[in-house]
């Protein structure tokens, strides 16, 4: 127990130093289908143990200039929460094509979605849904796509699932 208390706090120690810390941004130019398959193979074994499945529908040689390392932790965050917020199983669809110049990355799963009010502090420091969570991954993530110059935006309904979508325009990275 104390083992797992440690790990957990660690955890929540490094999310707060990521979120504090200005992220230093390393743009390349990358396939955006082979980062999200990158993320799917990681995340596999966790959805398949609470039965979710996980479908890809990426352009073909879809690539924009981004931090893949950063855009990596973003994709991480948005779909272990979809994983998380499925009990009794479902399905996480990321997508991600080319939009206005630059590219947009959807992640949505027909979980149980969040209330109105949940929906709109989702993205609020330290709020949080889950009995063990942090608070953190939602605003590192908002941080990290608006650094890239783009936006992060979340719809949801009770009873039908949440959708995120990442907006980041081509070149655009921000300070």
């Amino acid at each position: 127990v104390i083992r797992s208390e440690i790990g957990r706090l660690d955890d929540i120690i490094t999310q707060f130093l990521r979120f504090a810390a200005e992220p230093q941004i390393h743009l390349r130019t990358e396939d955006v289908g082979e980062l999200v398959d990158s993320v799917i193979t990681q995340e596999a074994g966790q959805a398949a143990a609470r039965g979710v499945r996980l479908a890809s529908e990426v352009a073909a040689g879809q690539k924009t200039v981004i931090d893949a390392r950063q855009m990596r932790q973003v994709l991480l965050n948005l779909i272990a929460n979809a994983i998380e917020s499925m009990e009794g199983g479902g399905e996480v669809r990321i997508a991600a094509g080319p939009q206005d110049a630059g590219v947009e990355i959807v992640v949505e799963d027909d979980g149980p979605g969040m209330s109105p009010e949940e929906l709109e502090l989702a993205l609020e420091l330290h709020f949080t849904t889950k009995d063990k969570g942090t608070g953190l991954g939602l605003p590192i993530s908002q941080r990290i796509v608006e650094r890239h110059g783009g936006f992060l935006n979340l719809e949801s309904r009770k009873g039908v699932g949440t959708k995120a979508t990442i907006r980041i325009p081509q070149g655009g990275l921000k300070g």
